[in-house]
């Protein structure tokens, strides 16, 4: 039964697609020298999870690189505000990490945000 589903919009129109908890949905996004790959999949008792690469394009060269792995906590923590991802420069890390930005106390309402990608660069 399908679980997750895609759309892509490109200059030939729409295309959608399902997935099963089991195949889950894989889609790849690129230009000449860019492209992105996404994957939503079911991962056991972390729900689910998305992973995102990118690689040099569709002119190719050496491999892809993943990014960044979220499962179910971490992307509800994102959305609702609670975390935020922050791009560590190569020479410290050699991955993305995420950083718990707000501590709430357990009593307190939380606080809930928009997530907006944007509001990320230059941090």
């Amino acid at each position: 039964m399908t679980y997750f589903y895609g759309e892509l919009q490109g200059s030939k129109g729409e295309a959608t697609r399902c997935g099963t908890k089991r195949s889950g949905v894989r889609a790849c996004v690129r230009s000449w020298d860019r492209g992105i790959h996404v994957r939503i999949s079911m991962r056991g008792i972390m729900g689910e999870c998305i992973q995102f690469s990118i690689d040099r394009g569709s002119r190719g060269g050496y491999g892809k690189c993943e990014v960044v792995s979220l499962c179910q906590s971490d992307i509800d923590d994102l959305i609702n505000g609670h975390k935020k991802l922050i791009l560590v420069d190569s020479e410290e890390s050699e991955r993305i990490e995420i950083e718990k930005v707000l501590a709430t106390p357990p009593d307190a309402p939380l606080k809930k945000k928009k997530f907006n990608p944007y509001d990320l660069e230059g941090e």
